[in-house]
């Protein structure tokens, strides 16, 4: 708790305007004291853009409604996966629907690009709120060479910007890019 309390001072002391997100490797909607993180953010950083990306499991329609009363500007709902299955429009759509279904809110397809990717976003005009699946096949890299099956033919050569752009807290106080 100290060390969240200082970076919400830090942040609002410089006026901090940009994207905080959070999340790492984990589910946030898991424990709903992520209400009032958000609402500690939102009043620390008043312009900033407050993010979360989230498998979506435990969304229902009063979960949303409280993300966004609590300060949430965009959610992500990410498509992963069983372990070991490849990629499907049908799994994707389905688990779409699922989650359309269990908050209550429509689903409107912004691109859908068979066996490739889909994207959509959720009617709700308190957040946004977007999935988006890709096929992993098609499109994983894999930079450090310890997943053959997401060696594509023409691998990357080009940096990844997003170490330029994001960095990582911890809950210990400790920053990565």
């Amino acid at each position: 708790p100290s060390i969240w309390q200082k970076l919400m001072r830090d942040l609002s002391e410089v006026g901090y305007a940009g994207s905080f997100v959070l999340n790492s490797y984990n589910e946030p909607l898991y424990d709903r004291d992520i209400l009032d993180r958000i609402a500690d953010a939102r009043a620390a950083m008043p312009k900033a853009r407050i993010m979360i990306y989230t498998n979506g499991d435990y969304l229902t329609p009063g979960y949303v409604d409280d993300l966004a009363a609590a300060g949430l500007d965009y959610m992500h709902v990410s498509i992963h996966l069983k372990q070991g299955d490849t990629y499907s429009d049908l799994y994707v759509l389905n688990r779409i629907a699922e989650i359309a279904h269990r908050t209550g809110l429509q689903a409107r397809f912004r691109q859908i690009k068979p066996n490739d990717h889909i994207i959509a976003r959720f009617d709700t005009p308190k957040l946004e709120m977007e999935t988006r699946a890709i096929n992993f096949a098609k499109h994983g890299n894999d930079r450090g060479g310890l997943i053959p099956a997401l060696s594509p033919e023409n691998p990357r050569t080009d940096p990844c910007n997003f170490v330029f752009q994001h960095f990582h807290m911890g809950y210990t106080g400790n920053v990565v890019p």
